[in-house]
């Protein structure tokens, strides 16, 4: 009977790791495919008109010698924030683009200054940008934002440009 006890707790703990790799590969997939960036094509998505949208980028710091941090906020007035859908477009001249997911960030800053009724305080994102995404391109600022359950392209035309951290 000991001989038996002890290959079933053998087993068991086979069984336990497996379940555990299982788990951790699961996990690691699903955050590869809806939390890193991805290649995008402009052309995919309708886009916002200049005037229809309000944004700000607070700060673009070189955060280390691989990643730059971005903050800001982006709003489409008089379009409450239902759902949380912003994810920061990086687009070159030359086609390039890549759409990157940004973390919400609550800015009650904004509903106050816009005053218009809405609440827009979870209008803000940060994130990190991988630099070696540019790959030495002149690329500009835009967003995908959600609106009423539609995603759209904002194109700032503002150009990326990260500045030295200064701490």
């Amino acid at each position: 009977m000991q001989i038996e006890s002890k290959r079933m707790r053998h087993i068991l703990s086979i069984l336990v790791v497996f379940c555990g790799l299982a788990a951790v590969v699961f996990c690691t997939a699903y955050q590869y495919r809806h939390y890193s960036g991805k290649q995008i094509q402009l052309e995919d998505y309708h886009e916002l008109e200049e005037g229809s949208y309000i944004c700000k980028i607070d700060r673009i710091v070189e955060d280390n010698y691989q990643y730059d941090d971005i903050q800001g906020w982006v709003v489409v007035p008089g379009q409450p924030i239902s759902r949380y859908n912003t994810s920061l477009v990086l687009y070159s001249d030359d086609g390039f683009a890549y759409a990157i997911p940004m973390k919400m960030m609550e800015r009650d800053d904004v509903t106050e200054s816009i005053n218009d009724g809405v609440d827009y305080d979870m209008c803000g994102f940060g994130g990190r940008v991988r630099k070696s995404l540019l790959d030495g391109r002149t690329c500009y600022i835009g967003f995908l934002v959600d609106v009423s359950g539609n995603e759209y392209l904002i194109k700032t035309g503002m150009l990326y440009q990260a500045e030295k951290d200064s701490l």
